[in-house]
């Protein structure tokens, strides 16, 4: 199963596909009962500090 995985994440189109499947799954969430939830996992903040 590591191996099958390692080799997805080595081809070139894995990220994409990734993606697709992160936005399909945005999509059905926020579409659905558990629009709620979807909304609340937006809702959280998050920082970025750069520090020099």
């Amino acid at each position: 199963m590591k191996n099958v995985i390692l080799q997805f994440l080595s081809l070139k189109s894995s990220g994409g596909m990734i993606l697709i499947i992160a936005v399909v799954i945005a999509m059905r969430m926020a579409n659905s009962p558990l629009r709620d939830l979807y909304q609340s996992f937006l809702d959280i903040p998050i920082t970025f500090i750069i520090s020099t």
